[in-house]
């Protein structure tokens, strides 16, 4: 679940529909599960989750950018 709630901030800014980002999600389960696990295990520490939200955030991004960039590349519109 925190896998799915993270990458989603990637995704949406890249307007990728949710049945999309949960299908690049299955498809990299390995990546998926250990990051959602260890944003999991991080939210429990105390002190420490305090900082876990925005370095999940940037950590999803950062998967973002690894992973799932070329797939979901939208054609950019040529200057005039």
């Amino acid at each position: 679940m925190m896998a799915i709630q993270y990458c989603d901030y990637p995704f949406d800014n890249h307007k990728v529909a949710f049945n999309d980002m949960k299908f690049a999600l299955k498809n990299t389960k390995g990546s998926s599960f250990s990051f959602g696990a260890a944003v999991t295990l991080f939210s429990m520490i105390p002190i420490v989750n305090f900082i876990v939200m925005p370095v999940a955030i940037c950590g999803a991004t950062s998967m973002w950018v690894d992973k799932y960039r070329e797939a979901y590349k939208h054609p950019t519109i040529a200057p005039e």
